[in-house]
């Protein structure tokens, strides 16, 4: 079966939900594909993810979509033990639950040849939301169509490339994160503190705006709002000790953001002015696995607007 690549939300993590842009890249490094068990060399793994996937189609019979499913097909392969072969870790931020429910909905769902993205992306939010209560849908969307993607947004552009000086990279936490809690953690704060949203909004939202227009200004303000994030959700960041030390020693040079929903997982730098061998040296003296995005996975990839 068709592999579903994993996804990096480069903007727009949390701020998606309030309608800010977002822009979003698949990251085929991992990946996911439904697969079914060599009977009777079934592994424990396989039967948790199969068991998942009960759940899932328990979930999608008890909701509407605008592409219906074929639900008894989907029960039929189930009861031969399907499951989602992936190398994504989970809980870091790169769409592994993003991926099986775009998989689930490219083998079992009835859509048409040349789909309405829209419709395609309301489907995804609402199959996603089984996993974290809540869902822009832009996960599993990147899994899909498999292009980069901007939302909530118009540019005069057809193209994404990352600036030829700007490196972007990985950075493992350590541990994995839980995203349903730390959704509703963010729901509350916004509505708790407009000001502070608003201006978390607007500078996510000037990112992608100076990103995908070239600018030679972009690091400055992705340095400034990592800062911003940092302090408006501070309880998504889970290494404060390396946070400050990033600042300390790094600080004209790098930015560092959520990868996903925070609390764990992946962190994502971006680094300008030192080479990326400098910056992997530096988290490797901490016992720090990094991981750079190459350019070759971004750029000249046609964007998508949504």
């Amino acid at each position: 079966m068709q592999a579903f690549s994993s996804k990096i939300i480069l903007f727009g993590e949390y701020a998606l939900l309030k309608g800010a842009m977002g822009l979003a890249i698949p990251f085929p490094k991992f990946a996911g594909k439904l697969a079914k068990p060599v009977i009777p060399d079934i592994t424990p793994e396989q039967q948790e993810s199969n068991a998942v996937i009960v759940k899932i189609a328990e979930w999608i019979a008890r909701h509407s979509f605008h592409y219906s499913c074929h639900i008894e097909k989907l029960k039929q392969d189930i009861a031969r033990g399907i499951y989602f072969e992936s190398n994504i870790p989970q809980g870091y931020g790169l769409g592994s639950s993003g991926a099986l429910v775009a998989a689930l909905y490219a083998n079992y769902f009835q859509i048409p040849e040349k789909p309405g993205l829209t419709f395609v992306k309301t489907d995804l939010s609402q199959l996603e939301s089984f996993f974290h209560g809540k869902s822009s849908g832009t996960d599993p969307l990147v899994s899909f169509i498999n292009q980069p993607i901007c939302l909530n947004a118009r540019l005069n552009t057809t193209e994404f490339r990352l600036p030829e000086n700007l490196h972007v990279f990985l950075i493992d936490s350590g541990k994995p994160s839980h995203t349903k809690g730390l959704v509703t953690s963010f729901l509350q704060k916004s509505g708790n503190e407009p000001q502070r949203l608003s201006a978390f909004m607007t500078l996510n939202d000037q990112c992608v705006q100076m990103l995908l227009q070239q600018s030679g200004e972009v690091f400055q303000i992705i340095r400034q709002f990592c800062q911003f994030e940092q302090q408006f959700l501070p309880a998504m960041f889970p290494n404060k000790t390396l946070l400050n030390g990033i600042a300390k020693d790094l600080r004209p040079y790098v930015g560092v953001k959520l990868c996903g929903s925070g609390g764990g997982g992946f962190l994502l730098g971006f680094a300008q002015g030192i080479s990326y061998l400098e910056i992997e040296r530096y988290f490797t003296q901490k016992s720090i696995s990094t991981l750079e995005i190459s350019h070759s996975v971004i750029d000249n990839k046609k964007l998508v607007f949504i």
